[in-house]
């Protein structure tokens, strides 16, 4: 027995996923067309000699079926992906266009919808009505945010600020 296996028998990371189906059907930035996003729930957990060492992490992703392009989805998010799973299958059933499906997943208050926009399409500037790339988060004209892009904006501020504020800190030691 090798150093390595016992080591792996010793401590181990273990992580698995769940696939909970088809959720939306969207355009994908990196297939650069409509696909399938498949709601993913994972739970990961360090084991010692077997034993949990800490609580399970949850995660969960609206994921690409065909490249596998995700995007996070929070906890306190997870009844939103139910929402849009449930326009996703009246439009499944024929009960809904996909010029009015589209409008009903807009109205869905979720960060990964935004985010998920932010990526796959272009949007018109609600000031200027300039008309802005797919990944702008501010008008390229006016420097206006992307409508629902602030909280996504000051969100990715409060992350540097706090990865620069424990940088300093460690470096500090």
């Amino acid at each position: 027995m090798n150093i390595l296996s016992l080591f792996s028998f010793i401590a181990k990371l273990s992580y698995e996923e769940k696939d909970h189906g088809r959720t939306l059907v969207w355009q994908c930035h990196r297939c650069g067309d409509v696909q399938d996003f498949h709601f993913i729930t994972g739970i990961g957990q360090f084991k010692l000699f077997g034993m949990p060492f800490n609580a399970p992490h949850r995660t969960a992703y609206m994921r690409c079926k065909k490249c596998s392009f995700d995007v996070k989805i929070e906890p306190e998010e997870q009844p939103l992906a139910d929402a849009v799973r449930a326009i996703t299958d009246r439009l499944s059933n024929g009960t809904l266009s996909s010029s009015t499906y589209k409008a009903e997943i807009e109205t869905v208050p979720a960060h990964f919808m935004a985010a998920i926009r932010a990526v796959s399409e272009n949007w018109q500037c609600p000031g200027c009505k300039e008309e802005n790339p797919m990944g702008f988060v501010e008008c390229w004209n006016c420097q206006k945010p992307m409508p629902g892009a602030e909280d996504i904006v000051a969100e990715a501020q409060a992350k540097e600020k706090e990865a620069a504020e424990k940088a300093a800190a460690e470096a500090g030691k």
